[in-house]
């Protein structure tokens, strides 16, 4: 009997969807993302069908917590350290039990430094912005810590920026990390879109001059669609991503979550 010749780009091609139904496992679906905050969207893009942007979601007594984060590098080494940040993510909220956005921060960074600290060559990068928030809709209060990653907020129409640290975690293990928590009061504010986006976002290259696309751009669409409700911005969104990009290939993985507070 004649065997068949091993086809080594099928066994590459199982691997590879192996790896990407891993990575998108890895984080919570939009379903599971609007049952804790109904008025809000995620955008993921990958450049290789994995990457280093991740997110995680967690409800807690009476809080709920985002966070956002953007791991160096991008492709499959990148992706191994969207699973560690996960889990440094996991144990700071559920086995320290770590409520403070800023003390969350710190403690992964501290995690990292475990792992990686002593290590002279690393294989892959360590460090990563991140940004997470805090929401009690019972008290109307979010609460905002960030590596290196903003918080951006429209309100009636116009963007203003929720300032991150300027230190990333996960690297730099010779500084000392502390971070900041910034609390902002619902109560005073009508309805207000937020969002937390990696670089990947504003680094996209394309547009008439083949420029990257820049915060400037990214705030002028985001406060024109201020009004449109936000699961229909996301739609408006990736339109805009995929025209300004046009033939030209991403430089980075891009991912973008939005949120609209107060809740009715």
């Amino acid at each position: 009997m004649n065997k068949r010749p091993y086809d080594n780009s099928t066994y590459e091609k199982r691997v590879e969807d192996a790896t990407k139904k891993n990575y998108f496992e890895l984080f919570p679906d939009e379903e599971t993302l609007a049952s804790s905050i109904p008025n809000a969207f995620i955008i993921n893009r990958p450049m290789s069908g994995v990457g280093g942007d991740g997110y995680w979601l967690h409800e807690v007594d009476d809080s709920i917590f985002l966070a956002v984060f953007d791991c160096m590098g991008h492709g499959h080494l990148a992706s191994m350290m969207t699973r560690i940040y996960t889990n440094a993510l996991k144990k700071a909220i559920l086995n320290d039990e770590e409520t403070f956005p800023n003390r969350i921060l710190y403690l992964m960074h501290e995690e990292i430094k475990e792992k990686f600290g002593s290590k002279e060559k690393k294989l892959l990068g360590t460090g990563a912005d991140m940004g997470i928030v805090k929401y009690n809709p019972h008290i109307g209060e979010l609460d905002f810590a960030g590596a290196k990653m903003n918080l951006y907020e429209v309100s009636e129409g116009e963007l203003s920026t929720i300032k991150a640290d300027r230190l990333q975690i996960g690297e730099l293990f010779e500084y000392d990390h502390q971070y900041k928590t910034v609390i902002i009061d619902l109560k005073k504010k009508k309805a207000t879109n937020f969002y937390l986006f990696s670089d990947g976002v504003t680094d996209l290259v394309g547009g008439p001059n083949n420029k990257k696309l820049g915060m400037k751009n990214l705030k002028a669409l985001l406060e024109e669609i201020y009004s449109l409700p936000i699961t229909k911005q996301k739609d408006v969104i990736n339109d805009y991503l995929d025209k300004w990009s046009g033939s030209h290939k991403p430089l980075d993985d891009a991912l973008i979550i939005g949120f609209s507070l107060p809740q009715e």
